[in-house]
């Protein structure tokens, strides 16, 4: 499910969260006017800040002290990672915006 990193001591997203898609953007570099070449980018799946939140989400028992929340950030975090713990759905499927019966699959 997760990784621990060895100098940070955080757990850390599978490494399918942070590989490129199989989505390829071209993109043509022009010098007035006239097309050089072809630029080719892979996409990634998640964005850098999806990636934060996955392992605030993931380390929220080291990093959020529940007896002092300083933010709505912190709770949502909190919430996120408890869902995905009692439900067994994966972290990064699991956003803000999502229904528990409809999005999630609960009852």
């Amino acid at each position: 499910m997760e990784s621990a990193n060895i100098k940070t001591g955080l757990k850390l997203p599978d490494s399918k969260i942070i590989k490129y898609t199989e989505i390829i953007e071209n993109e043509d570099v022009k010098f007035l006017g006239l097309k050089i070449y072809t630029k080719t980018k892979r996409l990634r799946n998640h964005t850098l800040s999806q990636l934060i939140d996955y392992i605030v989400s993931l380390n929220y028992e080291s990093l959020i002290d529940l007896n002092k929340i300083h933010s709505k950030y912190e709770i949502e975090r909190t919430i996120c990672m408890i869902t995905s713990e009692k439900s067994g759905v994966e972290i990064h499927e699991i956003e803000l915006f999502h229904a528990f019966t409809y999005d999630l699959g609960m009852d």
